[in-house]
């Protein structure tokens, strides 16, 4: 343990390195862009089905089927995007992603919509950690109607896996949903933390303490 007699601008000094060490420290644990996956999902009254070469997966167990139904990656303008268009009720699936190496897990989800929708239709996002209960993420995991264009998040999360689900419910051919860049981080637990204490003739000293001196 090393004691540091500060001023006040080694204080402040000592808690922007904390903060930049964290930030530096983060970790991409899964990214999903959609890029170069066009028309991947399922399309049609048949439905047309492709996912090959995809890491992700769909459960159209009850979707109702139509030529207008579209749950599959569209490309505009060179960006590729998930869409849910006409779909009764599909759902988006991540992969099984490993998060047992990193501490403070977090994922987000970009979501748009476009067409006039109702109460009945809804975007709804899960997680759920180690094969458990799938829970609402905690930043717009659930969305009603209409929602312009926003950010799904969800901070804090610990265990050995994680997965994501989305879960689309729309009936017209003119109510689509978007999703895109969905990504998973995470970050190593800190060495140090910091610990304040009074010093004479100092009035503030710094304790640097390690994480592995505690019992």
């Amino acid at each position: 343990m090393k004691t540091v007699l500060p001023t006040k601008t080694t204080i402040l000094f000592l808690f922007i390195l904390l903060i930049s060490f964290y930030s530096f420290s983060q970790t991409t644990l899964y990214s999903e862009g959609f890029d170069g996956q066009n028309n991947k999902g399922a399309r049609g009254s048949g439905p047309t089905i492709d996912l090959d070469d995809v890491t992700w997966d769909i459960d159209i167990t009850d979707a109702v089927f139509s030529n207008n139904y579209s749950f599959r990656v569209r490309n505009f303008s060179g960006n590729g995007y998930f869409e849910a268009r006409d779909v009764g009720t599909s759902i988006w699936l991540s992969p099984e992603i490993d998060i047992s190496t990193q501490s403070f897990i977090s994922f987000t989800i970009d979501a748009f919509e476009s067409g006039n929708f109702e109460n009945a239709d809804s975007l709804t996002t899960q997680y759920r950690i180690d094969s458990g209960t799938w829970t609402n993420a905690d930043t717009n995991g659930s969305l009603v109607n209409d929602f312009g264009s926003l950010q799904i998040s969800q901070t804090a999360l610990t265990g050995n896996t994680l997965e994501i689900r989305v879960i689309a419910v729309n009936t017209e051919r003119f109510e689509s949903y978007f999703i895109d860049n969905i990504i998973v981080t995470g970050s190593d637990s800190l060495d140090y933390c910091i610990s304040l204490g009074t010093v004479e003739p100092w009035d503030t000293a710094i304790t640097l303490v390690n994480f592995g001196a505690i019992n």
